[in-house]
């Protein structure tokens, strides 16, 4: 299984992959702080609370108005979705 494993990855784990990801990396670390400033630090959105009430929901969203959700949603379906995939290879 391992020597499976080496073979499948030996061929693409080359220095430009790695630095293709290190960098795709390093944009999404800057994007996920950009969206924090935009936010507002005091306004923790979810992805970052260990737990919440929905209580706890209704005052973000309220606190996010309408462009801090806009942002939220955008990067929620984009952002997010693309750096699990980015930092598991």
């Amino acid at each position: 299984m391992l020597t499976f494993l080496h073979n499948k990855l030996q061929g693409v784990a080359t220095w430009p992959a790695v630095a293709i990801l290190l960098f795709a990396f390093l944009v999404c670390s800057i994007l996920f702080d950009w969206r924090q400033d935009e936010l507002g630090y005091r306004s923790k959105i979810l992805d970052v609370r260990f737990g919440y009430s929905p209580s706890d929901v209704v005052q973000l969203f309220e606190e996010l108005r309408d462009n801090g959700r806009k942002l939220n949603a955008i990067t929620e379906i984009s952002l997010d979705l693309i750096f699990p995939f980015i930092y598991g290879h």
